[in-house]
C-alpha cells in the first residue's frame, strides 16, 4: 500500500498503517484525550495513550537517584 501524496515515498504492508501515515500529510487528528478538560487530539491511539498516562496519570514510574 503506497503514499499517493507528492514526493512521498512512504509504502507499508498494512492498509491501516497506510491509513494512519496519511493522517501526517491531511492533518487529521481523530483521537481526541478523554480527560475532562484536555482539549489535545491525536493521529493515532498509540499517542493518545502516551499522552494520557504521561500527563493525565498521577503515576511517576521514574525515581531520582
Amino acid at each position: 500500500h503506497k503514499c499517493t501524496f507528492e514526493g512521498c515515498c512512504k509504502a507499508y504492508s498494512r492498509l491501516e498503517n497506510l491509513k494512519t501515515h496519511l493522517r501526517s500529510h491531511t492533518g487529521e487528528k481523530p483521537y481526541t484525550c478523554e480527560y475532562p478538560g484536555c482539549a489535545k487530539a491525536f493521529s493515532n491511539a498509540s499517542d493518545r495513550a502516551k499522552h494520557q498516562n504521561r500527563t493525565h496519570s498521577n503515576e511517576k514510574p521514574y525515581v531520582c537517584k
